[in-house]
Parts: C-alpha cells; structure tokens; sequence
C-alpha cells in the first residue's frame, strides 16, 4: 500500500481526530505481521487497513503509540536486516510518511511504554478477531492478538478497549483526497471493462480466466496496482453463484457476471457487469432488464439521512417487484424473494473493496458505497448483477462509473 499520493497530514490529522474521539489515555496500534508461505518465504505482505489509515507505513510489525504526552512508532528488532538479507528501516522515512517524529528501537520503545502508563491507564486498541473465521473459513493475521496479550501481560491494572468502532465511523466518512483517489480507481476499472467486455473482443475468449488475466493486465497498464479483490469471472450456471472463485470454459450463449476492481494507491473500487456471450435468449435479457431497472430504482432512494437498515429493506421490496413480474415468485415474502437476490444492495468502498463501516449510521454527504442488486436463477443458468461504486452528494448521489456501459453488450 503505497503512500506517495498522502501528504503526512492526512495520516496525522487521522490519529488526532480518531484519538480526540476516544475516551482513553492513550492508543497503541500494531501493524500487520508477515504470514509463511513455504519454509523460509512469507506471503506478500499487505498492512492492516486501520494501520495504514493512521500512519501511511507500509512495514511490517510497527507499533504506534499516541496520547496527550507523546506520539511515537517502536521499531521491531530485525534479524534479517542485521543479516543483511533486508534492507534497513530508513526511520527518517518512516517520519516523512507518518508525520510521526519520534521512531524509537523495539527496548527504548516499550520502555517508554511502560513510563506513560500506570494502573488506571485506559489503552485503546483494535481489538483481536477470533484466530479463525469460520464465516469466511480463514485464519486472521495474529498481529493484534499477540499485542493484546501483551499489554495485557506487561500492564495488567490497565484497561483496555475498543477503537474498531471510531474507526469504522471515521473511515466511512472519505476526505477530498481520498474520493479523488477512489474515482481514479474506478477510472481505470471502468476503461478496463469497457476494454475488455466489448462484445468484439469477448467473443475471442475461449474461458473467464483469459479474461480475468486481461482484466488485471489492463488495470496495471492504466497505473493500478492490480486487482482490490480477488475477481470473479463467471459464467452460466457459475454465474448464479454470488461469488464463484474458480474459472471455467465459455460456451454458447451464457451470460458473464464481471465484479472486478482495480487498486490504486492504496484505495479500491468495485463494478459488475454482466455480459452477453454470444447472442442472448429473451430470458436472459428480461432478468437483465429487470436488474438495470431496478437498480435506477434503487440509485433513486440514496440520500444523506436514510437508514441503512431501512434502506436496504426498501431495496427487497423493489426487487420483489421485479421478480413477480417475471412470474418466479407470487408473494413478496423475504422467504421468495431472498430465494433469488440473497444478498444486501450496499457496502462501504475505501482502503479494503467491504471497507470498514458502521452501518448503524445513517447515510451521510461523502460516503462511498455500492449499489448492486442481482437476480440468480440456478435452475435456468442465469446470474445477473449489476453494480457501480457511487459517492453520496449533499442532495442524493454522483455514480462515479456511470461511463461505463450497462448493457448485456457494448
């Protein structure tokens, strides 16, 4: 996650105004932690979103400290460096970045630590996740968990609590820089797909991996640093899953469900399309009509003060309509309609394609969200969804990929 677009303005007056609206002593964050892949070799590394949010630093196993006394990072002792298999940390650098002045090694650090805090000391901290998610059947990255046990281990008469939330508020709500940053990366994904869906070209591709293989060569070529998300390129009856991860061969006439995004530095979009691979029957370009209907529908309600949670129950009943209109259900019960749009509308986009949010607000002038309804229908082989990535204006919203054609082919 590189940071050369952010001045070190951003990231501090991100630690000031989140650490203002906490009610603690001080906030200790960690970095994300390297994960092995094989023996002697750790995965790409990628930084904790929050971290990033308040520091711009993209190494691993920094520790942030702030509080009224002092703001300061603390280095981890490197082996590797020591070896000079790494390079060094350039703390200058670091300062340059961060706007944090004071980069001190992992002793003096802790041991600073240990000076500004006392028995009745309130740390705010991000909270560890469980060791395993199950709902996404992965294991989260140990750095928090393992600061967490350590503060509590070293300060055991302090307290300590949750910034998660604060965060999620402050991160839904996107600063000049970072809707510019989110409207390049949607740029380049649009004219991605534009690229790349066109039904010339389409019709070239003999899988979804070609495709997918396409898509990243054209967000890299346009300045992205590659894919926001893992993509999904599905077609037919894979096209009916909401989220199919593997590729396969293109046949007949199939529709394509497109969700991409490009990242670019450091912040995300996320667009879908579905297109036509080869002619299309008059099902399928019905069930694509009704979703682009609805999603204009849909763009309609978006305002600064809706309820999310009532919005969002607002958006079933539209498409209950439409799918009554295509005769595959008779009631407009969530039990029929979830049958065929199992999903929610809207997701928060910034630093992560889901990015951290607290849908309990209400909607508010600069969030970016999406707005994608679909409609899958598994015993016909037809998947459709549609979905642009939108900024909420004062008065409703601007669809920041609307040049991008939503059509079944273009």
């Amino acid at each position: 996650m590189p940071s050369s677009d952010m001045p070190s303005s951003f990231f501090k007056g991100n630690r000031d105004r989140l650490f203002s609206a906490l009610k603690a002593d001080c906030l200790i964050l960690t970095a994300s932690g390297l994960l092995q892949r094989s023996a002697d070799q750790a995965y790409p590394f990628r930084q904790d979103s929050n971290f990033w949010y308040l520091t711009g630093l993209n190494r691993p196993d920094l520790i942030l400290f702030k509080s009224n006394q002092a703001e300061f990072l603390i280095v981890p002792n490197s082996y590797m460096a020591e070896l000079n298999f790494e390079e060094e940390i350039d703390k200058e650098e670091l300062t340059e970045i961060s706007g944090i002045k004071e980069v001190l090694n992992n002793r003096a650090g802790w041991e600073k630590t240990a000076s500004l805090i006392h028995n009745r000391t309130t740390i705010a901290v991000t909270m560890p996740s469980p060791m395993r998610l199950e709902h996404y059947s992965m294991y989260v990255n140990p750095a928090r968990r393992q600061l967490y046990k350590s503060l509590k281990r070293k300060f055991r008469g302090a307290k300590l609590i949750d910034a998660r939330l604060e965060l999620a508020r402050q991160r839904m709500i996107k600063q000049p820089i970072e809707i510019k940053l989110i409207e390049k990366a949607t740029d380049i994904t649009a004219d991605t797909l534009k690229e790349v869906l066109n039904s010339t070209r389409l019709s070239k591709y003999k899988n979804t991996e070609e495709i997918a293989d396409d898509i990243l060569k054209g967000f890299k070529e346009r300045g992205g640093s590659g894919h926001a998300f893992d993509p999904v390129v599905a077609a037919g009856r894979n096209a009916a899953t909401i989220h199919y991860g593997k590729y396969g061969k293109l046949t007949g006439s199939e529709l394509i469900v497109c969700d991409v995004g490009a990242e670019f530095s450091s912040y995300c979009s996320d667009i879908t399309r579905t297109v036509s691979y080869g002619r299309p029957t008059a099902k399928q370009q019905e069930v694509h009509g009704a979703v682009k209907s609805v999603q204009g529908e849909i763009l309609e309600l978006i305002k600064p003060g809706l309820d999310f949670k009532t919005y969002e129950i607002q958006v079933v009943h539209l498409v209950g309509l439409k799918l009554k209109e295509l005769k595959l259900i008779d009631k407009l019960t969530s039990r029929q309609i979830r049958q065929y749009y199992p999903h929610s509308c809207s997701h928060s986009v910034g630093l992560d394609a889901h990015d951290s949010a607290d849908y309990s607000q209400k909607m508010a002038e600069n969030m970016v969200i999406t707005v994608e309804p679909g409609i899958y229908i598994k015993e016909e082989n037809i998947g459709v969804r549609i979905e642009d990535t939108v900024l909420i204006t004062k008065d409703g919203v601007k669809v920041l990929s609307s040049h991008l054609p939503n059509s079944l082919s273009f």
